[in-house]
């Protein structure tokens, strides 16, 4: 815990380094909530300098627990992401096992008691949007041109999802806001595909399907072609309720779509995670539990599955919407 303090502390700094190289003074002009906070993350390692046990903080008073409960979250999904890396491009058994050692203990950083009982704070946060308006375009790393799917060319490919969700969770951290993660699949594909055929499937139902998902997004998120018969909406600034209401637009839009080749629309049933900015989940996780609430859709057709990832790291509690 002693490394996680630090470590947050110094993401925090490097932030906000400009502010507080200030000649007025360490922390001058800076939210009173950032101040504050810096100020208790200092108390913090403070009680900790003893080595006090991650999952047993006796030696520090009760009104610091709910920070080290956000910097036990920040610090798990920060090196959670990079283990994944790690592990996305190990193959050697030794190096696998000791990276899921290495995750194992982050895991059970937020299993402890401490932390469960615990309300977590809100991380504070800080963005300068008229430094970045200033800054200079040409010292920007270029922007990767963007291309849609390969197969149909309505939605973004799905190689533009990992690094779009980055950072787009990135700025609506930065904003104090939450984002929606939606898992889509349609109802009954494999039946269609042997009553119809694939060709007349990909011709006439998996286009204007598509079209009805890239009119969804519009205006709110990004729609991007995940598989043959899946897609990912992701919706930055969109809470439950937010999100909610985009998707039952998406089922209605569908609902009255016209196909040529059937009398009834196709169905879809869709995964919904809501990311707290807070949230200790990884990026790959919070897709995988959007796919984990897809699936408990499916179980009904034609609705919605929520997923609860405001502090859970396992054990998603999945809520079904008719």
């Amino acid at each position: 815990m002693r490394e996680a303090l630090a470590q947050v502390r110094s993401d925090l700094e490097n932030m906000l380094k400009p502010q507080l190289t200030s000649a007025v003074g360490q922390y001058a002009g800076l939210p009173q909530q950032l101040v504050n906070f810096l100020a208790e993350v200092s108390n913090l390692q403070d009680a900790l300098s003893g080595g006090s046990a991650i999952d047993s903080p006796a030696s520090i008073r009760e009104s610091l627990t709910p920070i080290l409960a956000t910097v036990a979250a920040y610090y798990r999904r920060r090196f959670a992401t990079d283990l994944e890396r790690q592990r996305a491009r190990a193959v050697a058994g030794e190096l696998l096992r000791n990276i899921d050692e290495a995750r194992a203990i982050l895991d059970n950083m937020l299993k402890a008691e401490w932390y469960v009982s615990v309300t977590s704070l809100r991380l504070p946060r800080l963005r300068d949007f008229v430094a970045e308006s200033r800054l200079d375009t040409a010292q920007q790393p270029p922007t990767p041109p963007r291309r849609l799917d390969d197969k149909f060319g309505i939605l973004w490919s799905s190689s533009h999802l990992l690094p779009d969700l980055e950072q787009m969770r990135q700025g609506c951290g930065e904003r104090s806001a939450p984002l929606a993660i939606a898992f889509v699949d349609v109802d009954g594909l494999k039946a269609l595909n042997s009553d119809l055929g694939e060709t007349w499937v990909d011709a006439l139902i998996l286009p204007p399907l598509m079209r009805s998902v890239e009119r969804a997004a519009y205006g709110h998120g990004y729609g991007y072609r995940y598989g043959g018969d899946e897609f990912v909406v992701i919706i930055p600034s969109a809470d439950r309720e937010v999100a909610l209401a985009i998707l039952n637009r998406l089922q209605d839009d569908l609902a009255n779509t016209t196909f040529e080749i059937v009398q009834k629309p196709p169905t879809i049933s869709i995964g919904l995670c809501v990311l707290d900015p807070d949230s200790p989940l990884t990026d790959r996780e919070a897709l995988h539990w959007a796919a984990l609430a897809k699936r408990q859709a499916k179980t009904v057709h034609n609705a919605i599955a929520v997923v609860d990832a405001t502090r859970e790291i396992d054990n998603p509690k999945i809520e079904v919407l008719k």
